[in-house]
C-alpha cells in the first residue's frame, strides 16, 4: 500500500516532464501503437493476435496470470514493482490506443485511479473498454434474481466494492473513446457503443473440426466451469449422472486446466460441450468448442433472458447462435433427446463451425477491431447497429474478403 502511495507522487510529479516526451513522441514518431490489457484474460491474448494479423503493432501486457494461463499466453508479464514502474511509462509514452476493462489500466491500480481517463485524454490515448464481467456486476442493477445469487455466491466482496465499481463505470462511460458491455449490456448502462451478444476472436481458422456422430456409441459430454455456481455445475453434474443410468457416457469435468488441455479434450474427445446453465449469452469455451465442430449446450435462449435475446435477435446477430438453449429445469430433457438421435448432432456441429468462422475467428474479429480503431479516430462513425440483420453492413464487409 506505501508502494501504491509513493508511486502516485512519483507519478503526478513526473507527468508534466512525461507529457512532454509524449507530445515529442506524437510529432515525430506516427504510429497506432495498441496496448492490451492489464488483466491476464486470455481474450486480451486473441484479441492482440487478431490485430497484429490486420497491420497493427500490437501488444498484450499483463498482471500475473491465472492458473488455465501460460507463460507464452502474452507478451509481457508484470511480476515485480520494477516492471510495473517501467511499463506505465512505457505506456504513457509510446502508445497510442488502450484496449482495457472497466476495472482500468497501470493508473487505476494506485490510488489516483479516478484520474486515470482523464490522464489518458491528457495523453491522446485513446481508450476502448471492453466489460468482461466482475468488473461491471453491480448487483441491485441485475434484473435476474438467479443471476444474482450466483454471481453473490462466488463475487461476495462486490457487494463491499460496489462504489468502486459504480464509479468506475460512470468514470468510463464519460470518458471513454469506445464502449461495448457485449452481453452484460442489459444490466441498467447509459451507454453501449457496439450491440453485440459476444466481441470475443479465437483462432478458428488454425482448427480443423469434426462433423461425425453415430449412434450406438459411447458419447463424451464435457463441463469445463471457472465458477461452479455461476455455471450450474451441480446441476449439471446431477443430470448427467441421472442419465448414465439409460446411455453409456464419459462424463469429463475439467477445473483449473491449462487451457491448452482443455482444447486438446475438446478436440479428441469431446462430443457434447455444456457450456453453462445461468448467465446470458456464450463465453469463450462455448466458442472453442464451436470450433472444433462440437455442439454446445448452453443458456442463450433458455427463457430466462427473453428481453435481452429479443433485443439482441432483433438488432444484432445471435438469432443465428446454433447453442442448444438449457436451463435447470430443461437440461435431462434435452441431453436425453440429443443422445437418443445423436444424428441430430451432426448439422448443429457444422452449423457451430460455421457460425464462429463467420462471427468469432481471426478475420471476423480483424473487421470488427478495424471499425472500432476507425470509429476512436472518427467524429461521426456509429457502430451500434454494425450485426444489424437486416440494415447492418457487418456481413456484407465479411463476404468481401476471401
Amino acid at each position: 500500500m506505501i508502494f501504491k502511495y509513493l508511486f502516485s507522487f512519483f507519478v503526478l510529479t513526473l507527468l508534466p516532464l512525461v507529457y512532454v516526451v509524449r507530445i515529442l513522441k506524437l510529432l515525430f514518431f506516427k504510429s497506432q501503437n495498441i496496448l492490451l490489457g492489464i488483466q491476464p484474460l486470455i481474450s486480451n491474448k486473441y484479441w492482440s493476435k487478431t490485430l497484429n494479423e490486420i497491420g497493427f503493432n500490437s501488444t498484450s501486457v499483463v498482471i500475473g496470470t491465472f492458473t488455465i494461463n501460460n507463460e507464452n499466453d502474452f507478451d509481457h508479464i508484470i511480476n515485480s514493482r520494477f516492471k510495473f514502474i517501467v511499463w506505465t511509462l512505457r505506456y504513457l509514452i509510446f502508445y497510442d490506443v488502450h484496449i482495457l476493462s472497466f476495472r482500468g489500466g497501470f493508473i487505476g491500480k494506485l490510488p489516483i485511479r479516478r484520474l486515470e481517463p482523464l490522464i489518458l485524454k491528457m495523453f491522446r490515448i485513446k481508450s476502448i473498454i471492453l466489460g468482461y464481467g466482475s468488473d461491471i456486476h453491480v448487483y441491485d442493477r441485475i434484473n435476474h434474481h438467479s443471476y444474482i445469487h450466483t454471481l453473490s455466491s462466488f463475487y461476495p466482496q462486490s457487494f463491499l466494492s460496489r462504489k468502486l465499481i459504480v464509479e468506475a463505470l460512470e468514470s468510463w462511460q464519460k470518458h471513454a473513446n469506445f464502449v461495448c458491455f457485449a452481453m452484460f449490456f442489459g444490466n441498467g448502462f447509459y451507454r453501449n457503443d457496439l450491440l453485440s451478444p459476444n466481441i470475443l476472436t479465437f483462432p478458428v481458422e488454425k482448427i480443423v473440426p469434426k462433423y461425425h456422430f453415430k449412434k450406438n456409441s459411447k458419447f463424451c459430454i464435457v463441463h469445463s466451469p471457472n465458477h461452479r455456481i455461476i455455471k450450474g455445475t451441480e446441476y449439471i453434474s446431477n443430470t448427467i449422472n441421472k442419465l448414465k443410468n439409460d446411455f453409456d457416457i464419459e462424463y469429463i469435468l475439467l477445473e483449473k486446466r491449462p487451457n491448452i488441455e482443455v482444447l486438446d479434450i475438446l478436440q479428441n474427445k469431446a462430443d457434447i460441450f455444456i457450456e453453462k446453465l445461468v448467465g446470458p449469452s456464450y463465453a469463450l469455451s462455448a466458442i472453442e468448442a464451436m470450433s472444433f465442430g462440437v455442439p454446445v449446450v448452453g443458456s442463450v435462449n433458455n427463457g430466462d433472458w427473453n428481453d435481452l435475446y429479443k433485443c439482441l435477435s432483433r438488432y444484432s446477430f445471435v438469432a443465428d447462435c446454433p447453442i442448444i438453449s438449457a436451463n435447470v429445469e430443461s437440461l435431462e430433457v434435452i441431453l436425453r433427446d440429443l443422445l437418443s438421435f445423436p444424428e441430430k448432432l451432426n448439422s448443429i456441429s457444422a452449423e457451430s463451425r460455421k457460425y464462429v468462422e463467420r462471427y468469432h475467428s481471426f478475420k471476423a474479429g480483424g473487421i470488427l477491431f478495424k471499425e472500432i480503431i476507425d470509429c476512436v479516430y472518427s467524429d461521426n462513425k456509429d457502430l451500434k447497429n454494425m450485426y444489424h440483420p437486416i440494415s447492418g453492413y457487418y456481413n456484407d464487409l465479411f463476404d468481401e474478403i476471401e
